[in-house]
Protein backbone atom coordinates (compact mmCIF):
# COMPACT_ATOMS: atom_id res chain seq x y z
CA UNK A 1 0.00 0.00 0.00
CA UNK A 2 2.88 2.36 0.77
CA UNK A 3 4.26 1.87 -2.75
CA UNK A 4 1.08 3.41 -4.19
CA UNK A 5 1.44 6.37 -1.82
CA UNK A 6 5.07 6.86 -2.96
CA UNK A 7 3.98 6.78 -6.62
CA UNK A 8 1.18 9.30 -5.97
CA UNK A 9 3.50 11.63 -4.06
CA UNK A 10 6.02 11.46 -6.91
CA UNK A 11 3.34 11.93 -9.58
CA UNK A 12 1.95 15.06 -7.92
CA UNK A 13 5.51 16.32 -7.25
CA UNK A 14 5.23 16.37 -3.45
CA UNK A 15 8.98 15.89 -3.33
CA UNK A 16 9.66 17.43 0.08
CA UNK A 17 7.13 15.15 1.72
CA UNK A 18 8.39 12.11 -0.18
CA UNK A 19 12.07 12.77 0.52
CA UNK A 20 11.22 13.55 4.15
CA UNK A 21 9.46 10.20 4.49
CA UNK A 22 12.39 8.38 2.88
CA UNK A 23 14.88 10.17 5.14
CA UNK A 24 12.93 9.33 8.31
CA UNK A 25 12.62 5.70 7.20
CA UNK A 26 16.35 5.45 6.49
CA UNK A 27 17.29 7.15 9.75
CA UNK A 28 14.99 4.79 11.66
CA UNK A 29 16.46 1.76 9.95
CA UNK A 30 20.05 2.86 10.53
CA UNK A 31 19.47 4.13 14.06
CA UNK A 32 16.98 1.73 15.63
CA UNK A 33 17.63 -1.51 13.77
CA UNK A 34 21.36 -0.76 13.50
CA UNK A 35 21.33 0.00 17.21
CA UNK A 36 19.83 -3.37 18.06
CA UNK A 37 22.49 -5.04 15.91
CA UNK A 38 25.24 -3.04 17.61
CA UNK A 39 23.75 -3.84 21.02
CA UNK A 40 24.06 -7.56 20.29
CA UNK A 41 27.69 -7.01 19.26
CA UNK A 42 28.31 -5.14 22.54
CA UNK A 43 26.88 -8.05 24.54
CA UNK A 44 28.74 -10.75 22.62
CA UNK A 45 32.13 -9.03 22.65
CA UNK A 46 31.57 -7.41 26.08
CA UNK A 47 32.52 -3.96 24.83
CA UNK A 48 32.71 -1.31 27.56
CA UNK A 49 30.51 1.58 26.41
CA UNK A 50 28.25 3.91 28.35
CA UNK A 51 24.69 4.73 27.32
CA UNK A 52 25.45 8.31 26.29
CA UNK A 53 28.27 7.24 23.95
CA UNK A 54 26.11 4.46 22.53
CA UNK A 55 23.25 6.80 21.60
CA UNK A 56 25.64 9.51 20.40
CA UNK A 57 27.32 7.01 18.07
CA UNK A 58 23.97 5.74 16.78
CA UNK A 59 22.75 9.27 16.17
CA UNK A 60 25.90 10.11 14.20
CA UNK A 61 25.71 6.85 12.25
CA UNK A 62 22.09 7.52 11.27
CA UNK A 63 22.56 11.21 10.41
CA UNK A 64 25.69 10.65 8.33
CA UNK A 65 23.97 7.73 6.58
CA UNK A 66 20.96 9.84 5.65
CA UNK A 67 23.23 12.64 4.43
CA UNK A 68 25.32 10.20 2.38
CA UNK A 69 22.29 8.67 0.67
CA UNK A 70 20.10 11.76 0.15
CA UNK A 71 22.48 14.73 0.07
CA UNK A 72 25.10 13.70 -2.47
CA UNK A 73 27.10 16.93 -2.54
CA UNK A 74 30.68 16.56 -1.36
CA UNK A 75 30.30 12.98 -0.12
CA UNK A 76 32.44 10.38 -1.89
CA UNK A 77 30.61 7.65 -3.77
CA UNK A 78 32.21 4.89 -1.73
CA UNK A 79 30.69 6.36 1.48
CA UNK A 80 27.22 6.40 -0.08
CA UNK A 81 27.66 2.86 -1.37
CA UNK A 82 28.96 1.77 2.05
CA UNK A 83 25.83 3.09 3.76
CA UNK A 84 23.59 1.41 1.18
CA UNK A 85 25.40 -1.87 1.87
CA UNK A 86 25.07 -1.29 5.62
CA UNK A 87 21.33 -0.71 5.18
CA UNK A 88 21.01 -3.99 3.30
CA UNK A 89 23.05 -5.88 5.89
CA UNK A 90 21.02 -4.47 8.79
CA UNK A 91 17.74 -5.37 7.10
CA UNK A 92 18.98 -8.88 6.22
CA UNK A 93 20.17 -9.36 9.81
CA UNK A 94 16.72 -8.44 11.09
CA UNK A 95 15.06 -10.86 8.66
CA UNK A 96 17.41 -13.62 9.82
CA UNK A 97 15.69 -13.59 13.23
CA UNK A 98 12.49 -15.07 11.81
CA UNK A 99 11.97 -18.80 11.81
CA UNK A 100 12.54 -20.68 8.54
CA UNK A 101 8.91 -20.91 7.40
CA UNK A 102 8.25 -17.25 8.09
CA UNK A 103 11.38 -16.20 6.23
CA UNK A 104 10.60 -18.30 3.14
CA UNK A 105 6.95 -17.25 3.14
CA UNK A 106 7.92 -13.60 3.41
CA UNK A 107 10.50 -13.92 0.61
CA UNK A 108 8.04 -15.69 -1.71
CA UNK A 109 5.35 -13.09 -1.01
CA UNK A 110 7.79 -10.23 -1.60
CA UNK A 111 8.97 -11.85 -4.86
CA UNK A 112 5.39 -12.28 -6.08
CA UNK A 113 4.50 -8.70 -5.12
CA UNK A 114 7.63 -7.43 -6.86
CA UNK A 115 6.78 -9.36 -10.03
CA UNK A 116 3.26 -7.93 -10.06
CA UNK A 117 4.43 -4.42 -9.16
CA UNK A 118 7.02 -4.33 -11.94
CA UNK A 119 5.60 -6.47 -14.74
CA UNK A 120 1.89 -5.70 -14.74
CA UNK A 121 0.79 -2.63 -16.71
CA UNK A 122 -0.88 -1.12 -13.64
CA UNK A 123 1.95 -2.00 -11.25
CA UNK A 124 3.16 0.79 -8.97
CA UNK A 125 6.86 0.21 -9.54
CA UNK A 126 6.41 0.20 -13.30
CA UNK A 127 4.44 3.45 -12.98
CA UNK A 128 7.22 4.92 -10.83
CA UNK A 129 9.93 3.94 -13.34
CA UNK A 130 7.83 5.39 -16.18
CA UNK A 131 7.33 8.63 -14.25
CA UNK A 132 11.04 8.89 -13.46
CA UNK A 133 12.02 8.35 -17.10
CA UNK A 134 10.04 11.36 -18.31
CA UNK A 135 12.03 14.41 -19.38
CA UNK A 136 10.83 16.90 -16.76
CA UNK A 137 10.77 14.43 -13.87
CA UNK A 138 12.51 15.54 -10.68
CA UNK A 139 15.47 13.58 -9.35
CA UNK A 140 14.80 11.20 -6.50
CA UNK A 141 17.95 10.48 -4.47
CA UNK A 142 18.02 7.25 -2.54
CA UNK A 143 15.17 5.65 -4.47
CA UNK A 144 17.15 4.07 -7.29
CA UNK A 145 20.57 2.57 -6.84
CA UNK A 146 23.24 3.96 -9.11
CA UNK A 147 26.42 2.41 -10.37
CA UNK A 148 29.26 3.97 -12.28
CA UNK A 149 30.36 2.36 -15.50
CA UNK A 150 34.05 1.87 -16.17
CA UNK A 151 35.42 4.37 -18.69
CA UNK A 152 35.69 1.78 -21.49
CA UNK A 153 32.07 0.59 -21.14
CA UNK A 154 29.36 1.84 -23.47
CA UNK A 155 25.82 2.63 -22.39
CA UNK A 156 23.11 0.87 -24.41
CA UNK A 157 21.64 3.04 -27.14
CA UNK A 158 24.61 5.45 -27.18
CA UNK A 159 26.52 5.24 -30.45
CA UNK A 160 30.14 4.29 -29.99
CA UNK A 161 32.87 6.57 -31.26
CA UNK A 162 34.07 5.76 -34.76
CA UNK A 163 37.16 3.61 -34.86
CA UNK A 164 40.19 4.65 -36.86
CA UNK A 165 42.11 2.37 -39.17
CA UNK A 166 44.92 2.02 -36.61
CA UNK A 167 42.41 0.70 -34.06
CA UNK A 168 41.34 -2.06 -36.43
CA UNK A 169 44.81 -3.28 -37.42
CA UNK A 170 46.47 -5.88 -35.24
CA UNK A 171 49.67 -4.80 -33.49
CA UNK A 172 52.85 -5.81 -35.27
CA UNK A 173 56.10 -6.90 -33.71
CA UNK A 174 59.39 -5.62 -34.98
CA UNK A 175 61.82 -8.35 -36.10
CA UNK A 176 64.24 -7.60 -33.24
CA UNK A 177 61.67 -7.22 -30.49
CA UNK A 178 60.46 -10.01 -28.27
CA UNK A 179 56.85 -10.16 -27.04
CA UNK A 180 57.96 -9.42 -23.46
CA UNK A 181 59.50 -6.02 -24.24
CA UNK A 182 57.19 -4.91 -27.06
CA UNK A 183 54.37 -3.15 -25.27
CA UNK A 184 51.53 -2.05 -27.51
Amino acid sequence: AMTFVIVLLYKFKCMKLLIGYMMVSSATLLGVLGGSMFEVAIQIYQLPIDTLSFFFGLYNFAVVGVMAVFWNKGIPTYVTQGYLIATSVILAWQLAHFDTWTTWTLLVMLALYDLCAVLTPCGPLRALVNLMSEEDSPEMPGLLYEAELPPEAQRPGVPSQPRTRSDLEPPTLSPTATPANNVV
